[in-house]
């Protein structure tokens, strides 16, 4: 499936992935490809295209793509080329971007920073990112599915 959210000078095939709005899945999602979100993800994601979520869309964790359209919830820190949060979009975390829009109506409970900041935490630039978010990760497994 041919999906290009962002029109780009060169167009390229580029494979989409989508977590539908009924689908809760648990784990980290790491793609060459673009991925729509649709439903929850606990978990980390990583792609090296683009990275949107709907306004039911939802990941508690990690975020890091070349654009990032937030157009749900986010709650972990963003990093990309381009970070868009749109007029539904809320996230809790920090930003890590040269490249942020907020649109009228955008929630950011967070700091942006540039990375190549200086003053930036280098655990938010860290691969290994998920000892840190442990404890955040099982209290939202425990909200939405009822255990641990």
């Amino acid at each position: 499936m041919a999906f290009n959210f962002w029109p780009s000078r060169k167009a390229t095939k580029v494979n989409t992935t989508i977590v539908s709005e009924n689908c809760t899945m648990e784990g980290d999602i790491s793609t060459n490809d673009n991925l729509i979100i649709q439903g929850i993800v606990v978990g980390d994601v990583r792609s090296s295209a683009h990275v949107m979520l709907s306004p039911k869309g939802r990941v508690v964790g990690n975020i890091r793509a070349r654009f990032i359209l937030i157009n749900g919830q986010v709650e972990g820190h963003c990093q990309g080329d381009v970070i868009n949060i749109q007029k539904h979009g809320l996230v809790k975390g920090n930003l890590i971007s040269n490249n942020v829009v907020l649109q009228e109506g955008s929630k950011l409970h967070g700091q942006v920073f540039r990375p190549d900041e200086k003053s930036i935490d280098p655990i938010l630039l860290a691969d290994n990112s998920r000892a840190s978010d442990a404890p955040r990760k099982k209290k939202a497994r425990k909200k939405l599915f009822g255990f641990i």
